[in-house]
């Protein structure tokens, strides 16, 4: 095969079926729907501002049934600002030209796949090493749809193969730290992971540590000078938005201890690092003996301990545990390093997929984080599915405004966002409120439909089924859905008194209705 091994041809071939049978463009939901809006407001604008475009703006200009609400976004002067980096924003702006919404996972998927090609070019790793960085870890995981991590860890690994593979010299150690640098523009925690990574750098190369590092921590100072001169100026805070919305979310996010648990084991919604790859624990025993034995590598003595000291520090430092994904976002950082290090210790120590001796244990453990990214697929599956449940119910919807009753629902409307007026009610329950909403699209668009999106009659007595559980986010759910089911007939007296009721439709626990403003 010209121009493309056999094993790359391969390997891209099952990352992208697995990304087709995925689908995960349909699932933009929630944070992701966040950062695609941020890309696609700042593409229509002509890249001249990061206010959020609301198509809704002119009959609700105080954001009141805004998709968006603190901390996900903040208003600064004029501008309605989503909290996410700017940097993500930019990489993924020029790309919505092709006006294909697909664009945005393929976009996720060059980048891993970059990170694969220097994984193997300049680290020696095997195909089966390939494969089990992106789909034995959760890498793959987090986020195929749209995230910050795949080209996070593509900086990362930029910054190691010139730090470590770049013989010492000045102008790779100078680029090695503006990539690491450049990671502080999409995830705050690199400048903690660049602390340990300092910090490791005196224990395993001692004095030389100093001429060493230099140029790579300069050149990473530098990058990280300007971000921090940028948000200042843009933001008016050094650390910018997400330090600040991730503090201050006004939200029970925890104990610190409840948070590094969930973060390193897991909690009932999301397998921790050590249930994910529980590998890592005897690799900790097996590391530290190479290190005593002096039979490891300085780099991979200095990865090693940087993974480990980083993961520890970090599940104690993180705002919350990140339980939205299957995996721990906030230790994605370490995934890289982890596998550098097992593989290398791994070879060193003769382990093979086998059944014989200490074969076997290393064969279980490595076919167990496969088995966890399975479920990460069902798991990511399940939601997609549910998606396109919500979805289905006004799909087909001919109205020219939405209305939906909660906050889930409001945010399953995904990109078609853009192309109706949506309103999305947080907790607007005063019978005024009501009026008021409705007497303004009486009044601005007669004779147009408006779709209404709630959940059916049926979700009161699924709610109250519901058991009282330890867990906050289940009794919060449950006490939503039961307060929006006692609001939902106030909402539709109003609107049956005004418009002209039409089309019903109920699907499960969902329902939508429509209505048409009369012309008079």
């Amino acid at each position: 095969m010209t121009g493309i091994s056999k094993g790359s041809f391969i390997f891209c071939t099952i990352y992208f079926a697995i990304l087709v049978l995925l689908k995960p463009w349909e699932s933009l939901f929630s944070d992701q729907f966040l950062k695609y809006h941020q890309a696609y407001s700042m593409f229509q604008s002509g890249f001249s501002t990061e206010s959020l475009i609301y198509p809704s703006f002119d009959i609700d200009p105080k954001y009141d049934y805004f998709l968006w609400k603190a901390p996900m976004v903040f208003q600064m002067g004029e501008r309605m600002i989503g909290q996410y980096p700017i940097f993500l924003t930019l990489l993924i702006s020029p790309f919505l030209v092709f006006h294909w919404i697909p664009i945005v996972s393929v976009l996720m998927a060059v980048f891993n796949l970059i990170s694969a090609f220097i994984l193997r070019k300049y680290w020696g790793l095997s195909w089966f090493w390939i494969l089990f960085t992106f789909f034995g870890t959760y890498i793959f995981l987090m986020g195929p749809e749209l995230s910050e991590h795949p080209p996070l860890l593509l900086l990362e690994l930029l910054a190691f193969t010139f730090f470590y593979k770049g013989e010492n010299r000045s102008l790779n150690n100078i680029l090695g730290g503006i990539a690491l640098g450049m990671g502080v523009w999409l995830r705050l925690e690199v400048l903690i992971f660049f602390f340990v990574f300092w910090s490791g750098g005196w224990i395993v190369y001692g004095k030389d540590w100093w001429k060493r590092s230099f140029w790579f921590s300069f050149s990473f100072s530098v990058v990280v000078l300007l971000l921090l001169v940028f948000h200042t100026l843009d933001y008016h805070h050094p650390i910018g938005p997400r330090y600040f919305q991730n503090f201050n979310t006004g939200e029970d996010q925890g104990t610190v201890l409840s948070r590094a648990f969930t973060i390193l084991i897991g909690s009932y919604s999301m397998p921790g690092l050590l249930l994910y790859l529980p590998i890592l624990v005897p690799l900790l025993y097996f590391f530290r003996k190479k290190i005593r034995n002096r039979s490891l590598e300085a780099s991979y003595y200095h990865l090693g301990l940087v993974a480990y000291a980083f993961i520890l520090l970090i599940a104690f430092l993180a705002p919350n545990d990140g339980v939205s994904n299957w995996g721990p976002r906030y230790v994605g950082l370490a995934l890289i390093p982890f596998v550098l290090v097992l593989k290398q210790v791994s070879e060193g120590s003769g382990w093979k997929l086998g059944i014989s001796g200490p074969n076997l244990a290393f064969t279980t453990f490595i076919l167990y984080s496969f088995g966890m990214t399975l479920a990460g697929f069902a798991f990511y599956q399940r939601t997609s599915k549910e998606m396109r449940s919500i979805r289905s119910v006004y799909a087909d919807s001919k109205a020219n405004h939405l209305l939906f009753l909660d906050d889930m629902l409001c945010g399953s409307v995904g990109p078609s966002y853009f192309e109706k007026r949506v309103l999305c009610v947080h907790n607007e329950s005063s019978t005024e409120g009501i009026g008021s909403l409705v007497s303004k699209l009486s009044e601005k668009f007669p004779g147009e439909k408006v779709g209404f999106i709630s959940y059916s009659d049926a979700v009161k007595e699924y709610a109250a089924k519901l058991p009282e559980s330890d867990n906050s986010l289940m009794n919060q759910y449950r006490k939503k859905v039961l307060a929006e089911a006692e609001i939902r007939p106030v909402w539709l007296d109003r609107m049956e008194k005004n418009w002209k009721t039409g089309e019903v439709k109920t699907k499960g626990l969902w329902e939508y209705r429509e209505f048409e403003i009369p012309k008079e």
